[in-house]
């Protein structure tokens, strides 16, 4: 019983000391790679705005063995969408300088993500990927997105260099 009643009082303790260290951390991160590719903006634009391209450079699309894909017609501009058994997509802003996307996962998470394009040389466009996670309270969920970064990073640079490769090689 007094075995019992230690090991209670150890979780109780253990679960309010990670609740009270979540506390600490933000409820917002922003997770962002960025490339420069030698294309122009409007190019870029055009092929990250068409979610029909998204299958050729897009690593979270590609290789998430994503079933019954479908897209929208038309595939680019505001509302244009991407739904699968697993994710859906959806372009709710889109213009020549970025793109925002809103992510629906059918296990429940949300959230926002997109692309920042700058010309900022007449021989090269800086394109920026990124996400914006909202976290709820839970220590569990706080505590998890101090490994966002280690999870997303690597997939949003090996998509950023397929959208060169692509860029490179398309007409």
């Amino acid at each position: 019983m007094r075995f019992i009643k230690l090991g209670l009082i150890s979780i109780g303790i253990f679960f309010l000391l990670a609740t009270g260290i979540s506390l600490l951390l933000p409820s917002y991160q922003r997770v962002s790679r960025a490339i420069n590719i030698a294309a122009p903006a409007t190019k870029l634009s055009a092929t990250i705005g068409d979610l029909n391209t998204w299958g050729r450079w897009n690593s979270f699309i590609a290789a998430s063995g994503l079933t019954h894909v479908q897209i929208s017609q038309p595939s680019a501009g505001t509302g244009a969408f991407l739904s699968s058994d697993q994710l859906e997509l959806t372009i709710v802003h889109g213009d020549p300088d970025s793109i925002v996307i809103h992510w629906d996962q059918t296990k429940g998470r949300s959230f926002d993500g997109g692309f920042n394009i700058m010309q900022l040389r007449p021989d090269s466009t800086t394109v920026q990927c990124w996400f914006d996670l909202r976290l709820r309270w839970y220590p569990w969920e706080k505590l998890s997105s101090l490994f966002y970064d280690q999870q997303l990073g690597p997939v949003m640079e090996e998509s950023l260099k397929a959208l060169k490769i692509y860029i490179k090689n398309s007409p």
